[in-house]
This record gives structure tokens, C-alpha cells and sequence, in this order.
């Protein structure tokens, strides 16, 4: 679907219900289309956030783990 110009929004003219139905149909289709896209584009990058913050955490909390094992071997000798 073409973007519509302002001019043609301007002269247009609905002259029936019929008219008006369609046209309120299609601008909820566009609509639809540009929320759907919108929608993804931020799924995608809200994982890779995620992705990238629940690395960072398994990697502190793995170096954490070293060091209480490294303390608990050093002083149970």
C-alpha cells in the first residue's frame, strides 16, 4: 500500500458508508502493519538486552563462586 500524500487526504471525498468503511479498514490494516513491525524491531532488541544483562550476571556470579571456592579450599587446609 502507497503511503498517501496529504493533498490526496485532503481531496478526498467518501460519498457513501460503503466508502467510508473501506477506506476506515484500510487505515486499520496500515496501522496494524506499522504496530506489527514496530512490535518485532523492539522484541528483537529487548532480547538482546536481556541476552547481553543475563550474560554479564552468569559471568559475576561464576568469578563470585571461584573466589568463595578458591577461599573455602585456601582455609580448610
Amino acid at each position: 500500500m502507497e503511503i498517501m500524500n496529504q493533498e490526496y487526504l485532503h481531496n478526498l471525498e467518501l460519498k457513501t458508508e460503503v466508502q467510508v468503511s473501506e477506506y476506515m479498514l484500510e487505515l486499520a490494516k496500515a496501522k496494524a502493519r506499522i504496530d506489527a513491525e514496530l512490535y518485532y524491531k523492539n522484541s528483537i532488541a529487548l532480547r538482546k538486552s536481556n541476552s547481553h544483562i543475563s550474560f554479564i550476571y552468569s559471568f559475576l556470579l561464576g568469578t563470585v563462586g571461584i573466589c568463595i571456592g578458591f577461599w573455602l579450599s585456601h582455609f580448610t587446609k
